[in-house]
């Protein structure tokens, strides 16, 4: 929440047109995933409620500094794999494809980084078609109700951690990089124990221009 009332302050500080998802939007696509598949195999995907989880990210919502979906071109979704580690996913609406930032580029094979980002790959497209209207859509040129493109940024694209701990950090750190055009090539562990204490300090007095 810190971060989304940084951009609607600072607008200028940010060259992109994006939004942010928390990371309860990755979790609703997990957890909501297994009845999608099951749904879509039987044909019932049109019946009412299956999308409440998504509409409050998708259309505007001042309360939660929310920009909506048929407004931009990125959706930047933090995504917690197995309880163990962070990842930050962008959906990348122009291109329709997800890419993976991944600060332990050893972890996770392209398989296993294929099938965990699924989920939000087969269901991103049909929330939009769901929830948007059809000249909306046509923002996106390669709109399709197929799954979403995956590509993994790999290595010295998104530099390595290690064994670090400090995955969360550096998602959080990819998000503020990325939004603001900078190199993420520079969120390396040399930093990290300042970027700990300035997230700690922005964190707990909800500071905004820090």
């Amino acid at each position: 929440m810190v971060y989304k009332k940084r951009i609607q302050h600072y607008p200028k500080t940010y060259a992109q047109n994006f939004a942010i998802g928390d990371c309860m939007l990755s979790n609703k696509f997990q957890l909501q995933h297994k009845t999608f598949v099951e749904d879509r195999d039987a044909g019932k995907l049109d019946e009412e409620g299956k999308l409440q989880d998504f509409i409050e990210y998708v259309w505007d919502q001042p309360n939660n500094y929310l920009q909506p979906w048929m407004e931009v071109d990125h959706i930047y979704m933090p995504m917690n794999i197995l309880e163990y580690h962070w990842v930050l996913c962008v959906a990348r609406l122009q291109e329709w494809r997800i890419d993976v930032y991944v600060c332990q580029q050893g972890i996770y094979s392209e398989e296993q980084m294929e099938s965990f980002t699924a989920p939000m790959r087969e269901m991103l497209p049909y929330v939009l078609h769901k929830t948007l209207y059809p000249p909306q859509l046509l923002r996106f040129p390669w709109f399709t109700l197929d799954p979403m493109d995956f590509r993994r940024i790999p290595h010295p694209e998104v530099p390595k951690c290690g064994k670090s701990r400090d995955c969360g950090v550096f998602v959080m750190s990819y998000i503020e990089w990325l939004t603001t055009n900078l190199d993420i090539r520079e969120v390396t562990l040399d930093i990290m124990i300042r970027l700990r204490k300035k997230w700690a300090v922005r964190l707990f007095h909800q500071i905004i221009d820090l």
